[in-house]
């Protein structure tokens, strides 16, 4: 069986994105990411969401004026150990359903400027 890592399309970084989330019409959280690749993020959020839920993304992206419009669908939900849990209760990964091209650029020079960990 293959793991998680092996079934992504491009290589996660690290990326810290500001993102709304609406489902069903309506905003329903926003979150920030904590990796992101040129297909897909993981968002750390308050609101629980099904895995295969359709969702609808809006990525505030440094420099740029207006926020990325992206649909996507949740790949998976964890539920964040108590001891991780102080702003954020879930983190959720999400497949973008027609990713820009730009987004890899994006998220490279993104992670060039996190600190190591």
């Amino acid at each position: 069986m293959s793991t998680p890592s092996e079934r992504r399309l491009a290589p996660r970084r690290v990326a810290h994105l500001v993102a709304e989330i609406e489902a069903d019409g309506g905003t329903i959280d926003c979150g920030v990411s904590r990796d992101a690749s040129a297909t897909g993020l993981l968002i750390l959020t308050r609101s629980e969401m099904p895995a295969g839920q359709q969702i609808a993304v809006r990525l505030f992206v440094p420099g740029e004026k207006k926020r990325r419009a992206l649909k996507a669908s949740v790949v998976r939900c964890e539920r964040l150990p108590a001891s991780e849990r102080d702003l954020w209760s879930y983190r959720i990964a999400i497949s973008i359903v027609e990713p820009p091209k730009d987004l890899q650029q994006i998220v490279e020079k993104l992670s060039a400027t996190e600190p190591s960990e």
